[in-house]
């Protein structure tokens, strides 16, 4: 019996000896990613003063990513940290907080970091005027904690940075940059302020010329290649397209425009951008005239002449007569036919007694002219008196 137990003792000391060479192994391996090794430092916090609640960023090395295991103190005071990571920590300077040191805890490790001032009236914009306005106007931003170094006060209008004119430590005079519609704020010294709304009025648009010769073109500034609307005599037309001429100068332009057949005339021309209206630009069309009924007529009858673009009279308008001699001389005839009613389609006139000229039958025709303001239009028949 005694020499079995012997044997058994052995083999169990084999197996534990050789069970223990791997568990020495491992043992004896060295680690060099234990938390404990790493150390804790502030290089930098950002802005360094400010007020109650300002957002201050702490660059450094160390922190933990697990926001419960770092602690900020301004000043003693502890911290709101809002977000962190292994190099960065943004934390709100504590209400009722004091100049004093910003320090971190991070599990064990304390450090301190640079000094944190509080200002006695934090930065801040109490008012813009004007609220609204194009680029290139200028505005006044009132508040506190402005610097009188206008190279240390950054303006911005909906995140475009604006030149700064003058400045003070309640009032800064800035040009609107070329922006859109939204908050201006202000930093100094890293701490950021933001103020009211500052609304950008587009300029209106400006006609400064009208042609037309089948080609209908608008000159002018301030035209939208997208939504330029043109309006003439009141009424939308379509079909127009955008040209940049440079130098600010926009022009638009129609290929086969015809005047509406109830288009007054002279006629308003308008182009509205975003709802904003031009100036009207009255431009004078040459009038029609399609037919004289009849064509033959004795003295003091009345005439119809059909066609358009005769208008409402509200420039110089007339009916004269005319033939030409036998050197093509063009002649008018007095008295001019007396107008007894007059829109832009239709004129009625009654035609006076012109036996006195050497023509009016046969082959010795006249011609009829509507004229308004300083554009005509001819009859093309041959007209006679009997």
């Amino acid at each position: 019996m005694k020499g079995k137990k012997m044997k058994i003792v052995r083999a169990i000391k084999t197996v534990l000896q050789f069970s223990l060479i791997p568990v020495a192994f491992f043992c004896c391996r060295k680690t060099n990613t234990t938390i404990s090794d790493y150390k804790v430092e502030i290089s930098s916090i950002s802005p360094t003063s400010g007020g109650n609640n300002t957002i201050v960023t702490l660059k450094g090395k160390g922190f933990s990513l697990i926001l419960s295991e770092d602690t900020v103190r301004f000043n003693g005071k502890i911290a709101q940290i809002t977000r962190s990571t292994d190099s960065s920590i943004m934390a709100y300077a504590p209400s009722g907080g004091s100049t004093g040191n910003v320090s971190l805890s991070v599990r064990n490790q304390q450090v301190a970091g640079p000094v944190f001032t509080y200002l006695a009236s934090p930065l801040s914009i109490t008012g813009i005027s004007p609220t609204s306005g194009q680029a290139g106007v200028q505005v006044t931003i009132t508040g506190t904690q402005f610097s009188t170094d206008t190279a240390k006060d950054a303006v911005y209008f909906n995140a475009v940075k604006a030149a700064v004119v003058s400045a003070t430590t309640t009032k800064i005079v800035v040009i609107a940059p070329n922006s859109t519609t939204g908050p201006v704020s202000v930093t100094v010294n890293g701490n950021t302020a933001s103020g009211p709304v500052f609304t950008y009025v587009m300029p209106a648009p400006v006609i400064t010329n009208v042609v037309y010769n089948g080609l209908f073109a608008i000159t002018g500034q301030y035209f939208d290649p997208q939504v330029s609307v043109v309006k003439i005599g009141g009424q939308t037309v379509t079909g127009f397209s955008f040209t940049d001429l440079g130098s600010g100068q926009a022009q638009l332009v129609h290929q086969n425009f015809s005047p509406a057949s109830n288009l007054n005339n002279p006629a308003p021309v308008m182009v509205v951008v975003n709802n904003v209206s031009s100036n009207i630009f009255s431009f004078l069309f040459s009038p029609v005239i399609h037919s004289v009924i009849p064509d033959t007529v004795y003295e003091n009858e009345n005439v119809t002449l059909q066609g358009a673009l005769f208008g409402d009279r509200t420039v110089t308008s007339n009916v004269k007569a005319y033939y030409f001699d036998q050197g093509q001389n063009k002649i008018y005839m007095t008295p001019d036919p007396a107008v007894v009613s007059w829109n832009t389609n239709n004129i009625q006139i009654t035609m006076p007694d012109y036996g006195g000229y050497p023509i009016g039958a046969g082959s010795s025709p006249f011609y009829l002219e509507v004229n308004v303001s300083t554009k005509s239009g001819r009859a093309s028949v041959y007209f006679h008196i009997l």
